[in-house]
């Protein structure tokens, strides 16, 4: 899959004596940046659109730009650049495009980012475009450096189709995305990393693999982690600056603390010493929290927050501020299970059928008397199943509550027992 590349550098090699340090391309990434100081124009610049970036060249990973915002059109110019954890030197390049709904980006003008003088590309029939690659190769100088464009796109982004991102892949021709060396005979390197540009939602952030971990920060725990990305998608906030977690260095989580009715966002520590009732997963005084409003237990009404009337079973009325009248009805309405059939009655004539009156829901779609129903064959255009009632409903399937087994199939074609999750995933597209 990297011949094609490994062939380029061979026939554009220019270099035979990187050091070795140079030429070990491992732990590298594409990024996508969008240079927000650099206008689009349907003309390039004089010196190309290149050299046009050397004066706002980023340096690392954070500086990155990868979302485009935009309620019509914008047009725009944004770079793929080579990044490493240090400086490198390599002869040719190769990355893709992946799947996108091709209507966000209309592209004007693109083209790589030699060195020196022009080198050799070979794109794929359709580039740029989804599911299209190219690779590309000097024939004279090297890159060489860190964070160095190799790569640019110029066109128009359309915001009238949602979010989309434009990600960077592999090329799809040959499976491989990365680069090779410039030694006599060229190593080929894989890229560990691929950013994406976002129109009207975050694009995909990329980083070198730093070598040594940082702290990463969740809910007041301390992990390790080797790069930033990895820690803001697990919900942490990322402190390269330290590499050790004894003794622990995150500060301690901050929520909603209930002090009477006023919401401060305390740590638990000071919110105990401020006599307060601390609410771990708030972290928002707005809305307050803290508010006392009617909770209605059956035909009891108090006046307490939410998660004290939860923890009650009972219905909570934000609108309520008092008990007198009681405004609790003594006969509440909500869903109503007799077996799997769920209906929406008044508490005493759901005790009359023999079944259980949940209070708090109000709606049987979806049902929420199906958990634990009891399951039997479900016919599917001659698969059998074992499932559910209501999972065999969702399934535009037939339901046989007196039969209990597949084997022999009672639906003429031998099937499997299987799970309603399993065959959920066997109709995703």
């Amino acid at each position: 899959m990297k011949k094609l590349l490994f062939c380029l550098a061979l026939l554009g090699l220019a270099v035979g004596n990187s050091s070795a340090d140079l030429a070990n391309l491992e732990n590298g990434v594409f990024i996508v940046h969008h240079e927000v100081q650099i206008e689009y124009s349907d003309d390039p610049p004089i010196d190309g659109w290149c050299i046009a970036y050397a004066p706002f060249a980023i340096s690392s990973a954070e500086e990155q730009v990868n979302r485009i915002d935009t309620n019509t059109f914008l047009g725009v110019v944004w770079y793929v650049l080579a990044a490493w954890n240090e400086d490198k030197e390599w002869c040719a390049t190769q990355f893709g495009l992946g799947n996108y709904d091709a209507r966000v980006f209309a592209f004007s003008d693109f083209g790589a980012c030699f060195p020196g003088i022009e080198g050799l590309e070979i794109p794929t029939a359709g580039w740029p475009g989804p599911n299209d690659g190219t690779a590309f190769v000097v024939t004279g100088d090297p890159w060489t450096g860190n964070y160095v464009p190799v790569y640019y796109f110029t066109g128009y982004a359309y915001g009238y189709y949602g979010g989309e991102v434009l990600q960077l892949t592999s090329d799809p021709s040959s499976g491989f995305g990365g680069w090779a060396n410039c030694l006599a005979v060229p190593t080929p390197y894989a890229a560990t990393g691929f950013g994406g540009l976002g129109i009207n939602i975050d694009g995909t952030y990329a980083e070198p693999p730093s070598g040594q971990p940082g702290v990463c920060c969740i809910a007041g725990e301390c992990f390790l982690y080797e790069l930033q990305v990895d820690c803001l998608q697990a919900g942490g906030v990322f402190y390269p600056e330290w590499n050790s977690c004894v003794p622990n260095p995150c500060p301690a989580p901050e929520a909603a603390c209930c002090i009477g009715e006023t919401c401060m966002v305390l740590n638990a520590e000071d919110c105990s010493l401020a006599s307060g009732v601390w609410l771990e997963g708030s972290n928002s005084c707005s809305p307050n929290p803290c508010e006392l409003h009617v909770c209605c237990v059956e035909a009891d009404c108090w006046l307490v927050r939410e998660d004290e009337c939860a923890a009650l079973g009972g219905i909570w009325d934000p609108e309520g501020n008092t008990c007198e009248p009681n405004p609790c009805p003594l006969d509440p309405e909500g869903v109503c299970c007799v077996g799997i059939e769920c209906s929406i009655l008044l508490q005493s004539e759901c005790i009359a059928l023999g079944g259980e009156f949940i209070p708090s829901l109000h709606v049987c779609e979806p049902n929420p008397c199906s958990v634990g129903g009891p399951e039997a064959v479900c016919c599917v255009a001659g698969d059998c199943y074992i499932l559910s009632q209501p999972d065999c409903n969702a399934l535009g399937g037939q339901w046989f509550e007196e039969l209990d087994s597949c084997d022999p199939n009672p639906c003429t074609v031998p099937t499997h027992r299987t799970s309603w999750g399993s065959i959920k995933a066997l109709f995703r597209e």
